[in-house]
């Protein structure tokens, strides 16, 4: 988890998305990178259990985990 951190990006993301979800698109506008590299951040933030995300259709939706287990 402290490598999904150590970057600024992934950071901000987290910021983003603490308050609600937002598809990959809408994340990918705050930022003057490409779409490919927002991508990567957010494997990294979903393989180290700090992003969830649901699906609807062709589109992703990222939301902040909240650590509780069910």
């Amino acid at each position: 988890m402290i490598h999904a951190l150590s970057e600024p990006r992934r950071r901000e993301i987290l910021d983003l998305v603490r308050e609600g979800e937002l598809a990959s698109g809408g994340i990918a506008s705050h930022f003057e990178i490409s779409a490919s590299a927002i991508s990567q951040h957010l494997k990294v933030l979903e393989q180290s259990g700090l992003l969830s995300i649901r699906r609807e259709g062709t589109k992703r939706y990222y939301r902040m985990k909240d650590g509780r287990t069910t």
